[in-house]
């Protein structure tokens, strides 16, 4: 089966970007939306994290993942930043700014975390991989 389409509206995507499954969830961030939305896994709408909601600012979220505490970690492109959200999609911190010293970022696209609980970021335009 497959879900979403076309569109601007909850449960619609224009550039699903990044995936990341949980036992209940499968959450999805939208680059060109600027949102990431959460679906069950039969694919209804849930909710989602968006730029201007609860002082939220996103901007072309890329590739997202999960920590063992629920938090959703969420490489912010265009934002030169990572942020976390908790399961529920509230803001917990983010960090990372843009530039090209140890911390800065420049269009992160891909985020995992290791065994460790380390935040492991591709960080495109520096041409690097970063471990927080």
């Amino acid at each position: 089966f497959s879900f979403g389409e076309k569109g601007t509206k909850e449960g619609q995507m224009l550039c699903p970007w990044g995936l990341h499954v949980t036992d209940h969830m499968i959450i999805v961030s939208d680059f060109k939306n600027n949102n990431v939305q959460f679906f069950t896994k039969q694919g209804e709408f849930v909710r989602q994290i968006r730029d201007s909601e609860n002082d939220v600012s996103l901007s072309n979220p890329a590739g997202l993942t999960g920590d063992r505490e629920g938090n959703v970690i969420v490489c912010d492109r265009s934002s030169h930043c990572v942020q976390i959200f908790d399961g529920e999609g509230r803001f917990v911190s983010r960090f990372g700014t843009r530039g090209s010293h140890l911390g800065n970022m420049k269009y992160p696209t891909g985020v995992v975390l290791d065994s460790s609980g380390n935040i492991i970021v591709c960080d495109a335009f520096n041409h690097r991989i970063q471990i927080f």
